[in-house]
Order: C-alpha cells, then sequence, then structure tokens
C-alpha cells in the first residue's frame, strides 16, 4: 500500500458530504464514478452517502456509484462480493430461531445448581448468543476462551465453563443439522472472500472503503487489501493525525476513542501522520472548530500520561478559548440519564428548522 492511499476525514466536519465531494474528484470522469464501488459500515451510512451525492449534483442527473454496506451484508448485496470457486455458503439462521436453539439446549444444563426457567434460559441464551458473535468478530474461538479461564475456579466459573461447553460442543452441531450458519460468521466469511478475490484478480475500477474503524477482525484484512489495490481508497472516519506523542499510550488503552483506529494503522502498518487528508472538504474549518479538537484531544488524553493536564495553562500556543463556545456542559447521574439527554438533543436539533445538519457535538457534551 501507499500513503496516499490511506485518508481521514476529520472530527467535526459533515462526513457523508466530505466523502461524496471527494469520490468525484478522485474518480475525475462521469464513467469512472459510475463504474466505482464504495463500502460504508451500514445501510443507513450507505443512504447517508446516496443523500450526499444527490446534494452535491444540485438536481443535475448523475450516475451514482454502486454502494455496499460493509457491515450489513444480505441476499441482496450479494452481486456485489464474489465467493471463490462459486461455492455457496448456508443460509443464516434467523436471530429469534438461534435464541431459542439455544435456550432449549441450555434447559438441560444446570446453572448455579438449579436449572434455568423458559425466561432465563431465553435470557441467559440472548447473552450466548452476543458472546458467540464477539468470538466471531474477534476471529476467535470458545475453546481459546476456555484456555484462559484458571484451572482452579469457583462456582460462578464453573457456570461459565458449562455456557462455553455449549459453544463449543453442542451448538456446531445444531447449525450443521440444520444446514444454516450464524449470521455474522456468515457476513465475516462473504467479507474475507471479498479480500481474497481482490487480492488475487484486483478489479480495474475505483473501490473506496469508508467510515469504518476495523473493529472487526475480517473488515481490518479487507481494508488492508483495498488500500493496496491500484485504485483504492481507504477514507478514516475522524483519525486524530496531530495526537503525536500520545499514540503510543493510546494503542494501550482500549478505552480510548482512537483505540480502534489505532489498532487498524498497526494493521496496516502505518502512522497517523503518514494518513492524508481526505480532498472532499468542501468547507472551511471553523477556528473554534479546531480548538475544540485540540481540547478534547488533552480531554481523552490516556491515563498514562493524564499528569498532562496540570500543565494545560501553559501550554504553547496556549488552547483558544474559543473552544468553548457554544458548548453546554450536563452532568448525567448514570448511563439511563446520559441516553435520555442525548435523545433530548438530537430531538432538539431535529424539530429546529435549518437545523437539521448542525453538528450535535458543537453545541452539547454530556459528561456522565
Amino acid at each position: 500500500m501507499t500513503r496516499r492511499s490511506v485518508y481521514s476525514i476529520d472530527a467535526g466536519l459533515p462526513f457523508a458530504r466530505a466523502l461524496a465531494a471527494g469520490v468525484v474528484t478522485v474518480a475525475g470522469t462521469p464513467e469512472r464514478l459510475a463504474r466505482g464501488l464504495i463500502m460504508v459500515p451500514s445501510r443507513r451510512a450507505a443512504k447517508a452517502l446516496q443523500t450526499a451525492f444527490l446534494d452535491l449534483s444540485d438536481g443535475a442527473a448523475m450516475l451514482l456509484p454502486q454502494m455496499l454496506p460493509i457491515g450489513d451484508l444480505s441476499d441482496d448485496d450479494e452481486a456485489g462480493v464474489s465467493l471463490p470457486n462459486g461455492d455457496a455458503l448456508p443460509p443464516p439462521i434467523s436471530g429469534l430461531r438461534r435464541q431459542v436453539n439455544l435456550a432449549k439446549l441450555l434447559r438441560h444444563f444446570p446453572l448455579g445448581g438449579h436449572y434455568p426457567s423458559p425466561s432465563q434460559a431465553m435470557m441467559l441464551a440472548d447473552s450466548l448468543a452476543q458472546l458467540l458473535d464477539q468470538l466471531y468478530n474477534a476471529e476467535a474461538t470458545a475453546d481459546q476462551l476456555s484456555s484462559l479461564l484458571p484451572e482452579q475456579f469457583s462456582a460462578h466459573w464453573q457456570d461459565i465453563m458449562t455456557l462455553l461447553q455449549i459453544l463449543v460442543q453442542r451448538w456446531p452441531d445444531v447449525l450443521q443439522a440444520e444446514g444454516v450458519i450464524d449470521a455474522v460468521d456468515r457476513r465475516n466469511r462473504l467479507i474475507r472472500a471479498q479480500a481474497d478475490a481482490w487480492q488475487q484478480n484486483p478489479p480495474d475500477r475505483l473501490i473506496v472503503v469508508a467510515g469504518s474503524t476495523g473493529s472487526i477482525a475480517a473488515t481490518r484484512t479487507l481494508i488492508g487489501v483495498v488500500a493496496g489495490l491500484p485504485d483504492g481508497h481507504v477514507v478514516l472516519p475522524g483519525l486524530d493525525r496531530y495526537a503525536d506523542e500520545q499514540w503510543e499510550s493510546i494503542k494501550e488503552d482500549s478505552g480510548h476513542p482512537q483505540f480502534q483506529l489505532a489498532q487498524l494503522l498497526v494493521h496496516l502498518g502505518l502512522r497517523a501522520d503518514q494518513v492524508q487528508e481526505w480532498s472532499g472538504t468542501i468547507e472551511a474549518v471553523p477556528p473554534a472548530l479546531a480548538a475544540r479538537r485540540r481540547l478534547m484531544r488533552e480531554v481523552f488524553r490516556p491515563a498514562t500520561s493524564s499528569d498532562r493536564w496540570q500543565q494545560l495553562g501553559a501550554m504553547t500556543p496556549p488552547i483558544d478559548r474559543t473552544a468553548l463556545a457554544g458548548m453546554k456542559i450536563l452532568t448525567a447521574r448514570d448511563r439511563r440519564e446520559e441516553a435520555s439527554l442525548v435523545a433530548l438533543a438530537l430531538r432538539e436539533v431535529l424539530e429546529t428548522p435549518d437545523r437539521k445538519s448542525t453538528r450535535l457535538n458543537s453545541s452539547h457534551q454530556i459528561i456522565s
């Protein structure tokens, strides 16, 4: 890959509009644009990008590129995915069917000395299904998770081992008997298959992966392949390219907002300062926004270097007070109240005329 193939759209800018404008610039011609493929994290992101293209066209006719939700593949989307040797994957099991089947297995396993009731089994099955999806996304197995548990463990660890054994010993047989696979596993297989196909036969059209942080292992693989394609481009969302000395600490701090992007850069073999600014920035960055970014960089400084907060007043140059312009700090008692405040702030923006494109983080900061 080259440094020129990985870009970022800075936080605070309208991502979809900047992405659309940059794609038009990179494509160069309407024909090349129409043949292009843009992969975004979800269907909602694809719809937002489509709207951004239409806004840029100002009513003029335009042949749009294919927009594929990388994290939300379905049977309708598989025309855009190449599977090796024409192999067909089994259909995905529905969420409800999976929960019911897991609950049936759980009814026969005593937990804490008691067999779970039907309602308890359904709740446990939902949690077990979420764990299973997390294992798929990390390309890990329940066997590997079991090996992390201590040999001498208490009763509640024994219950956990029982649940893991359901995943290890029983669940694959259930899937095979029904001729299905888990939906997340199927999606990840499709993503890896597409990465393999492009690596073996690079496409001769514009390919853009945009908005993904690479939190899923299969997606990281695909991003790495696209970054190395002759006409491949990766556009990251809100990478802090100027964190400088913080990056080594960010790589080790799983709670940091930039952690997943830091891990993705490690996978790509790039430093943050090697990532270029996307060419689709269509509006000047207000001074208050630039100052806000610098302030937020300090607010989210990793714990290992939080002692630097004592020196904020002596920073050169000092943080401009315009960083606080229009900011409101609301103290929430817990995450539930925080979520309610966020929902109310979003509703206020949506219900106020001519404010639907206003950036929420430029007017509200909520601390819990």
